[in-house]
């Protein structure tokens, strides 16, 4: 099962759903990747007018990191989690399509 779904809605709008609902949608290093490639790819997209952020059906919208893979250590080469985070949360920032955030419940912490 994929931790991040992408669904097309409409001609024009993508939805990029967390989807780590036993893990109150915590952030993986396969979610941050998944979420800067696919926003990547949307970017070039001119048929794509906009991007919204949402989260599978559980009580929390997102954890904030995975505690467990922020410990981790990369290999060598690799980037660390906090180097994924700053290169996912860039390209979510410097997206020049409008980003809605659906938060559809709690938000904890972030790195």
């Amino acid at each position: 099962m994929s931790e991040l779904l992408v669904e097309t809605r409409g001609q024009s709008e993508i939805w990029l759903i967390l989807n780590r609902p036993k893990a109150f949608n915590s952030l993986t290093r396969t979610i941050l990747d998944d979420l800067a490639i696919a926003l990547t790819d949307f970017e070039q997209d001119d048929n794509i007018r906009v991007v919204v952020l949402a989260a599978t059906d559980c009580p929390a919208f997102c954890a904030g990191a995975d505690l467990k893979q922020v410990l981790e250590k990369a290999e060598p080469g690799e980037k660390d989690f906090l180097m994924q985070c700053r290169t996912s949360f860039g390209a979510l920032r410097n997206c020049s399509k409008p980003v809605i955030a659906a938060i559809n419940g709690m938000t904890m912490a972030a790195v």
